[in-house]
């Protein structure tokens, strides 16, 4: 855990959620949350009906950021920053592992088909 923090601190990225529907105040009810994601896969890809957006991100959280709030869930929409100061890039979550003490988020872009 110590080496998450690390990397955390390191890197400063961080994620916001929850984030609200287009039209409404994004920043309603949200919190800002340090974490460590990998490499945003980014384009489009080619796909039945067309072009599709593609952007795969994988989003590591220590649990205890959260205390005894809730955490993310599958289809949930979050907004990832790399730097931690930059606008976020909206992703929805598709898969949640709570590995030991790590909440790890399998992301994509929401206009991406499930």
């Amino acid at each position: 855990m110590e080496c998450l923090l690390e990397a955390e601190q390191e890197l400063g990225a961080t994620f916001t959620w929850p984030v609200a529907a287009a039209g409404a105040d994004p920043a309603a009810g949200a919190a800002s949350y340090p974490c460590v994601g990998g490499a945003q896969f980014g384009g489009r890809r080619l796909d039945l009906g067309g072009y599709v957006q593609n952007a795969d991100v994988t989003i590591v959280a220590r649990l205890e950021v959260f205390g005894d709030g809730p955490t993310p869930g599958e289809k949930q929409t979050l907004a990832f920053s790399q730097d931690g100061v930059m606008d976020g890039v909206r992703l929805r979550v598709e898969s949640v592992t709570v590995w030991r003490r790590m909440l790890v988020l399998g992301c994509n872009d929401p206009n991406r088909g499930s």
